[in-house]
């Protein structure tokens, strides 16, 4: 975690947002997970990925609206159950992509006394755990792409969700074209420029880019 950081008041519906996550991580219930999230979590600006990864910024606290790049937007992959419309169905986990602003990156703390979180050999005992989450609105992708390049492309964001900040894989840039914008990866350019197909089917840009 990077600065700047700050001690954050949170609201009831981003602590529902928290419990959500941690019912699903944990399988706990949204009752009991409620009362282990604080009003007030520690909130941090940016995110560096391992690695030599990215170093995001969350809109939340550290966004410039003066400066012209935006490294708030990102891709994040979660596994989704492919059989979640099917009672009566198996488990059957995939992973899926996402695109989306960060809003938030919190540290929640967790007491070892906490029922839901299992026991981590490595920490001290009666050390808290610590989650860092990030809170993500993401965008509501087009059914087809309005560009031509195998791109999502989006004209609003949708409502915020939780997710843990381990499933973030890069920042993303983006492109407007009227009302439109469009989601740019570093990996999807080179794939165009090496692609003459799609070279010739894609629409030019314009407009703002970040």
């Amino acid at each position: 975690m990077v600065r700047p950081f700050c001690n954050t008041q949170i609201n009831l519906a981003l602590r529902k947002k928290i419990a959500s996550h941690l019912v699903t991580r944990y399988s706990t219930t949204v009752a009991i997970a409620l009362k282990f999230i604080p009003n007030v979590i520690s909130e941090w600006g940016r995110l560096k990925l391992l690695d030599g990864g990215d170093l995001i910024g969350s809109c939340g606290l550290s966004h410039d609206t003066t400066r012209r790049r935006d490294k708030s937007f990102v891709k994040y992959t979660l596994e989704v159950d492919r059989n979640m419309c099917y009672r009566n169905r198996p488990v059957d986990f995939e992973k899926r992509s996402y695109y989306g602003q960060v809003i938030h990156f919190l540290v929640l703390s967790l007491p070892s006394t906490c029922p839901f979180v299992p026991a981590d050999p490595t920490c001290t005992a009666g050390r808290p755990s610590s989650l860092i989450l990030a809170a993500i609105t993401p965008i509501k992708p087009m059914t087809q792409s309005a560009n031509g390049l195998r791109m999502p492309s989006y004209t609003e964001l949708g409502p915020i969700e939780v997710v843990d900040a381990s499933t973030i894989d890069c920042v993303v840039g983006r492109v407007k074209d009227r009302h439109t914008w469009t989601i740019i990866e570093r990996h999807s350019i080179i794939q165009t420029l090496d692609d003459p197909e799609l070279m010739a089917t894609g629409n030019p840009t314009r407009g703002d880019q970040e």
